[in-house]
């Protein structure tokens, strides 16, 4: 489908976590490129990314394709807030609105593509998204693999021309000295608890990945402090040698918590291999960042390991209200 011209501007207002908001980003850079859009992203504050864009990348980066609120405002007359939900079609003034909520924006990928190749021109395409999207190029309900293959690619190819703050830059290289070739192990349980694994089938993956590369050397990243302490435990217990960013913020609203996040992020990415949950954007992601997405082992979550979990949790919640 050839939607060249369809398009004159994008604007995305990215929400979410960092992964989220990445995926976002690359997601409607792939769009632009389809549509000959010109793209703007305006970062928009949230708890669950409390770090300013400033923070994060590089000023060159920052100028070339980042806009402010106060920006938007002025030249668009919207702000993120007045997005409808879901996708609205405005022929009038020839805007298309797009906010996936609950629904997510791919949901609506296939009804904007044929909008846009149904002759219809937008001059401003306004998306709030935290996650990825992208134009299917079938009819067809399933998605083949070669189409989320290429997706993959084109969310590498964004990643890799990136330009972080020097600040992350500096600390990433400080940290991989003496670390060329290492394989990566995320651990996420604080929000994403009822979709890890069993911790056998990391312990299998982090072996089996180790063997095949035949490398030794493993960076330990995850989102709490025991978490980490777990996967340097089983590092060693492999005669693995396992390393991980010391005095690292793992409060995600503590200062410096999102260029500690990132720098973890890009040390995963320059893995050759990882091990992590499937379940995690931030991992998955990394993953998809680096060089070794097929030489990877993403764990699917563990059906009856998040049956028990949820299980704990109702019958903790239901004891304290017998209190």
């Amino acid at each position: 489908m050839n939607l060249a011209g369809t398009v004159d501007t994008i604007v995305l207002f990215t929400v979410n976590g960092y992964a989220n908001r990445l995926q976002a980003m690359a997601s409607a850079a792939l769009l632009a490129q389809q549509t000959g859009a010109s793209l703007w992203i305006c970062w928009e504050y949230q708890d669950a990314a409390p770090a300013a864009a400033e923070e994060l990348f590089g000023t060159e980066f920052i100028r070339h394709w980042f806009i402010s609120s106060d920006q938007v405002a002025q030249t668009f007359g919207i702000s993120c807030r007045d997005i409808p939900r879901y996708l609205t079609v405005d022929q009038d003034s020839e805007r298309i609105f797009l906010a996936g909520h609950d629904r997510g924006e791919q949901f609506f990928m296939k009804e904007l593509a044929h909008v846009l190749g149904a002759g219809n021109h937008a001059r401003e395409l306004f998306i709030v998204a935290g996650g990825q999207f992208f134009i299917p190029t079938s009819t067809s309900n399933e998605v083949d693999k070669s189409i989320i293959s290429g997706f993959r690619q084109a969310r590498h190819d964004f990643y890799r021309h990136v330009q972080w703050h020097t600040d992350i830059e500096t600390e990433v290289a400080r940290q991989r000295v003496g670390h060329d070739r290492y394989i990566g192990l995320h651990l996420r349980y604080t929000d994403r608890s009822d979709q890890a694994p069993w911790f056998h089938q990391v312990r299998s993956s982090v072996r089996a990945v180790s063997t095949s590369l035949g490398v030794d050397n493993i960076f330990v990243a995850a989102d709490s402090g025991q978490a980490r302490e777990k996967g340097v435990a089983l590092a060693r217990s492999l005669g693995l040698d396992p390393w991980l960013v010391k005095g690292i913020e793992l409060n995600r609203m503590g200062s410096g918590a999102g260029q500690a996040a990132i720098v973890d992020w890009i040390l995963l990415s320059r893995s050759c291999g990882m091990v992590y949950f499937a379940a995690s954007t931030f991992a998955e992601e990394a993953a998809v960042a680096s060089l070794a997405y097929s030489e990877s082992s993403g764990l699917d979550p563990s059906r009856l390991r998040g049956t028990l979990i949820k299980g704990s949790h109702l019958a903790s919640a239901f004891a304290r209200k017998l209190r």
